[in-house]
């Protein structure tokens, strides 16, 4: 298995995103960085994966054969990742699991009773 430099995961997302927003203009808006900033960070992604990833021209891109496949491993691979965080988060939110309260008769009618609904 490769080890993936932590370093190359943000690259990897900005060009899903240039991908799924359809243009660079689209997708620095996104992001709220310039035009020649995303294109930067692409040619640089480019030159590290040593391939090329986007054909462009001044008023249209498209795939390359390597970026189509990327990126249809990057979708995958980021939906799997957007669900185990959204997991982790609802995990957080809402305890689950098995409650056992100990208590006399007397506490459980006074105290437990009124508020069981909420945990049910």
């Amino acid at each position: 298995m490769m080890k993936i430099e932590p370093s190359i995961l943000p690259s990897l997302a900005w060009f899903a995103l240039i991908v799924r927003a359809g243009s660079f203009s689209r997708a620095a808006s996104e992001m709220g960085i310039t035009r020649a900033a995303l294109s930067q960070n692409l040619k640089s992604l480019e030159e590290r994966l040593n391939t090329k990833l986007i054909y462009r021209t001044t008023r249209n891109m498209s795939l390359t054969e390597e970026g189509q496949h990327l990126y249809e491993v990057l979708v995958s691979a980021l939906g799997q990742i957007d669900d185990a965080l959204k997991d982790v988060g609802d995990t957080q939110l809402e305890p689950t699991g098995l409650l056992r309260i100990n208590s006399s008769r007397v506490a459980a009618r006074m105290l437990v009773e009124p508020h069981i609904g909420e945990f049910l």
